[in-house]
């Protein structure tokens, strides 16, 4: 069964809170972690490559980071979403 683990570094640029998180996560048995933390993300790509689980990467495609390392990356475009949400609910459909 699933287990979710959350965290918070409290900033979007502190790459070795991003590690600490990550290897915390691990100690906990984590084998996937996908973060939402900006700068503080590459902490987290760097954790999980020392341990050898995967990791998700955010707003761009960081698989060039730690190819060995990354599942997917998700790629938050926000503007498009928002346009897309605005025009749907203008035909009732968002």
């Amino acid at each position: 069964m699933p287990r979710f683990l959350q965290t918070n570094v409290n900033s979007f640029a502190d790459t070795a809170g991003g590690k600490t998180a990550a290897n915390n996560m691990v100690a906990q048995g984590a084998d996937v972690i996908y973060s939402v933390a900006g700068g503080t993300g590459l902490g987290v790509i760097d954790g999980c490559k020392e341990a050898g689980i995967w990791a998700i990467g955010v707003d761009s495609d960081q698989y060039a980071i730690a190819p060995s390392t990354i599942l997917t990356s998700r790629n938050e475009e926000s503007r498009q979403c928002g346009l897309r949400c605005n025009q749907g609910s203008r035909r009732g459909q968002c």
